[in-house]
Formats: C-alpha cells, structure tokens, sequence
C-alpha cells in the first residue's frame, strides 16, 4: 500500500515539474522587444536597438527617482554582454526635453562632481566616473539613462548606441 501511494506522490510531482518546465519555456519566448509590465504597458517596438540586441528582462529599480519609468534589460548576443536601460515615456517632446534637464540636473550633476563630464547638451549628455560611463538623452518622447561600464569595448559601445541614440548626438 505503502509504495503505490509513493508511487502517485512521484507522478505527480514529475507532472508538476513538466508543467512548470513549460510554462516557463512558453514565457521567456514572449519577452522580446515588446517590455509588459504591471499595469501599464509600453512598446518600444518603435525604438531599433540593432539586431544584435534584444530584451531579455524588466528592471524593478531605477537609479534615478523622476516620474514613471520603465527599465529594461538588454542583451547583446554579439558582444555577449548585459546593458541596463531604463527609460521614460512622456506625452510630448518637449516633456521628455524637461524630464531628461531635470533628470541630468539630480543625477548628472551628483555624478559630475566625483566624475569628469565629456558633453552636456541639450537632450544628450555623458560623463565618466571610474570605468563607467553614464549616458542620458531625449529622442522624441523617450528619455533614457543607461550606465555602460569597462567590460563593453569602445566599438561595442559604439555599436550599441548608434542604434538608439541620434544621430546628432553622437560622439
């Protein structure tokens, strides 16, 4: 009696580790561009982060406190590197203008005092503090921040970030 009741007690377990096998191969093939979250949702389908890059998670917890955010994580199968992105969705452009000036003003200006800031225009600054560069800028309604650090190359880098930040912005 003993060992049929084992015997049902190992189906089911073995069906419920089937289960959450799949259910779990069925929700990571879901994350791609496309970032739900919550009780909200935001497609950056309209944003091209190259080929080589996709989303593979959502990020809990912002380095900056300023309006609703969103964070991403991207991954790079090329370089075989992880980029943290996070971003803002403004209804204007000029809202993202400010957000990205207020933005730069609590975090840039906090960073710039212990790091060396390369270029601070409108809607598109930098700065490096050790081995880690800070990046923040506005295109269109979308403000971002990312924070790349010294496993990424120069041409990673580069490659990375010409396919989201413009043109006119680019180093």
């Amino acid at each position: 009696m003993k060992i049929k009741r084992r015997a049902r007690i190992e189906v089911f377990t073995l069906i419920f580790i089937i289960v959450a096998i799949a259910f779990s191969i069925f929700y990571a093939t879901r994350n791609d561009i496309e970032v739900s979250v919550p009780a909200d949702h935001y497609s950056l389908n309209e944003i091209d982060f190259g080929k080589e890059h996709r989303v593979i998670k959502t990020l809990e917890d912002p380095p900056i406190d300023a309006a609703p955010y969103k964070g991403i994580l991207l991954a790079s199968e090329k370089y075989n590197a992880e980029i943290e992105m996070y971003y803002w969705k403004s209804d204007t452009p000029e809202e993202a203008k400010n957000l990205w000036k207020d933005i730069w003003l609590i975090y840039g200006d906090n960073l710039g005092n212990k790091g060396k800031i390369e270029k601070a225009e409108y809607t598109f600054g930098y700065l490096e503090q050790f081995e880690t560069t800070f990046y923040f800028w506005q295109k269109s309604v979308w403000t971002f921040f990312t924070e790349i650090d010294r496993y990424l190359t120069d041409k990673e880098k580069e490659d990375f970030l010409k396919n989201i930040i413009p043109e006119e912005f680019s180093k």
